[in-house]
């Protein structure tokens, strides 16, 4: 995943490195429970219970919300990080 160019990634070296420009580039948010630890009492680092998740729900409410509403954004996919937060991706 990264940004998309004007020409192939594979084919950079086929154009002056002036010539090798980013058109677009992702919009990814990343919240990572670690964010919570001075707040959370339950669990530290990458731990995860029920009681701590709630942090990452509002979270996600809230920018979802500012998302939407602050700038205009309706497409919104939110995913587990697959070990300690979500990730948001904006089309």
């Amino acid at each position: 995943i990264g940004a998309v160019y004007n020409v192939p990634p594979k084919n950079h070296t086929s154009v002056d490195s002036k010539g090798f420009i980013p058109l677009e580039k992702e919009l990814v948010f990343d919240i990572d429970m670690t964010d919570y630890d001075d707040v959370r009492n339950c669990c530290q680092g990458a731990s995860v219970c029920e009681k701590c998740w709630k942090f990452m729900s509002i979270a996600v409410k809230v920018i979802d919300t500012a998302i939407k509403e602050d700038f205009g954004y309706e497409n919104l996919l939110w995913v587990f990080s697959g070990r300690r937060g979500v990730h948001c991706w904006v089309c």
